[in-house]
């Protein structure tokens, strides 16, 4: 996609570039038919940015209290705003920062796929055993696991339930999962927490995990209304490429939005799969819980603190820049699950991710690119909207070439077979601190340019309307893409 883009707004053929944006001045458009307007241009990108993000984003399951004891205001106002306010960090992320959310995407496809493997083999065996019924396990049952498909609930009558699954000759028999009598009402349990994978076992997963369908079924958006908003994401790319082969320039908020669509694209292609604002989990109950803290914290490997108060906060970004921010929960401890939970994935899933939403990165800063010759309406804003560019497509480069490097630095020994080197490294970097104290303030240093350049070309996207060239208003003209005899 990035490819077509770029052949459809330079002329290999030609060395001169599609997008020559003429003169600036405060014009007009008198054609009615051949012509737009500024409030089409912005109406048009906003409603494609919020629009396509809003869509694009598929938000792990929150919790919502019972609103049939609520009164008409709570249910109806306060409610919905609770549940707007709790997207919006994700939303702001996705709008500043949309290569970290691809990532964050990748990272729980590739998790859900991981899970989607282990379920089938468990699966397998538990046929041979006859232990648990056969089932199909999709990528979906991966995802719904991750996103906190799982509650673990408390009722009244839970001593005198019965084990899930249901007593079985010669297979071992789970006794943390039961079946509560049905003596009390739901509105008498209570939540407890969000369940991880390896807390339930397959014999009670084959018996408790809905179908594919089914859980399909509890998202807010369906295989249609996905489909057209991927169509209108498409659209959109297709009018641009449409307006650089009639050799009619894009404005600045259009390059903008292109790349939001662009990067919305990849998102969404990754998270098809994902049900979409799921808010009641499957309930699980229990007597007690399987897996205690201190048994996660040691699968987990823990965190190393430092001692300085401002270092751990900036080390806390970079957990959740570099991909690791499960590590900073336990989900024992969590009442629900945190915003950007991806099931614990090993290191190498985590690193992939990263790799692949960086690259895919680049393309989305290099879209930036566009009206790199462009004429601005003042002499600061072409020279804040280059250095922009030029940040925002190395910064994941960089970023790549660190999540390299840091992983060699992991495991520096299975690459080398010693530690010297390391150790000359660490010592030469001494002002520094540790390596990994170094890495931390350096990524952090380029978060902030990252931000400061993101803010900076969104901000320049908007001043620029206020002095357009001629062809900038001017729209495409489609007649000339069929074929006359």
């Amino acid at each position: 996609m990035l490819f077509l883009l770029f052949m459809g707004f330079f002329n290999l053929g030609n060395t001169r570039p599609i997008l020559l944006i003429g003169r600036r001045d405060d014009v007009s458009c008198d054609d009615l038919n051949d012509c737009r307007t500024r409030k089409d241009i912005i109406i048009s990108c906003l409603s494609t940015i919020v629009l396509c993000t809003w869509v694009t984003l598929h938000p792990n399951i929150t919790i919502s209290p019972d609103t049939r004891r609520m009164g008409w205001i709570e249910r109806s106002v306060r409610h919905p705003l609770r549940r707007l306010m709790k997207r919006v960090p994700l939303l702001l992320c996705a709008l500043i920062a949309p290569e970290y959310i691809l990532a964050y995407a990748i990272r729980q496809y590739l998790q859900a796929g991981e899970i989607q493997r282990k379920l089938q083999h468990a699966s397998q065996t538990n046929t041979e055993n006859k232990s648990a019924p056969v089932r199909e396990w999709t990528r979906t049952h991966g995802f719904f696991i991750i996103m906190g498909g799982f509650h673990l609930f408390t009722a009244p009558d839970v001593d005198a339930a019965t084990s899930i699954p249901p007593p079985q000759p010669g297979s071992p028999i789970p006794t943390h999962s039961v079946s509560p009598l049905p003596k009390h009402s739901k509105e008498d349990e209570k939540a407890e927490r969000p369940l991880e994978f390896e807390e339930l076992s397959s014999e009670e997963l084959a018996y408790l995990v809905p179908t594919e369908r089914e859980i399909k079924d509890k998202g807010k958006v369906d295989i249609i209304s996905k489909t057209l908003t991927f169509l209108q994401i498409s659209w959109f790319v297709v009018q641009c490429i449409a307006r650089a082969v009639n050799y009619l320039p894009l404005t600045e908020l259009e390059v903008v939005t292109l790349a939001y669509a662009t990067m919305n694209g990849f998102i969404f292609i990754f998270w098809w799969d994902k049900p979409k604002d799921v808010e009641c989990p499957i309930r699980v109950y229990g007597k007690t819980s399987i897996a205690t803290p201190d048994l996660i914290e040691a699968r987990r490997g823990g965190i190393v603190r430092w001692n300085s108060r401002a270092l751990t906060i900036i080390q806390n970004v970079s957990i959740y820049l570099v991909g690791q921010a499960d590590h900073l929960f336990l989900l024992c401890k969590e009442t629900q699950v945190p915003t950007f939970w991806s099931g614990n994935p090993g290191e190498r899933i985590v690193l992939r991710s990263m790799v692949a939403a960086m690259i895919l990165g680049v393309g989305f800063g290099a879209i930036h690119f566009i009206p790199w010759n462009s004429e601005f309406p003042s002499d600061i804003e072409p020279l804040l909207w280059r250095i922009s560019s030029i940040a925002i497509t190395a910064i994941p480069l960089i970023l790549v070439i660190f999540c390299y490097f840091g992983d060699v630095w992991l495991h520096w020994e299975d690459y080398f077979g010693t530690r010297v080197m390391a150790a000359w490294l660490e010592k030469s970097l001494g002002f520094l601190g540790t390596f990994e104290e170094a890495g931390v303030i350096i990524g952090a240093f380029m978060t902030l340019v990252y931000i400061l350049a993101r803010i900076f070309t969104l901000v320049i996207a908007f001043t620029t309307l206020r002095a357009l060239p001629l062809d900038a208003l001017k729209t495409v003209d489609w007649a000339s893409f069929i074929p006359h005899l």
